[in-house]
């Protein structure tokens, strides 16, 4: 089953103005935003608490400086 139709509809401007650390961060946050709810509840449930945790590390404007990083596998 394709999940193409449930990626975030667009995509705006600042974001391809960011760091590639924090674009990355910020575009997973959105596709994973955009599972919640989804039919499968697992996932669903997966996806709100990844969302609450990352949430709590980068309250207060990310003071904590956490933002995700994708590397390739060594």
């Amino acid at each position: 089953m394709s999940t193409r139709h449930l990626d975030p509809p667009k995509r705006v401007g600042w974001v391809r103005v960011l760091p590639s650390h924090k674009a990355a961060t910020v575009l997973l946050r959105q596709y994973i935003e955009s599972r919640v709810g989804c039919a499968d509840k697992h996932e669903s449930a997966c996806c709100k608490t990844f969302l609450g945790t990352l949430n709590a590390v980068q309250a207060d404007d990310n003071a904590a400086g956490i933002d995700l990083v994708i590397r390739k596998r060594a």
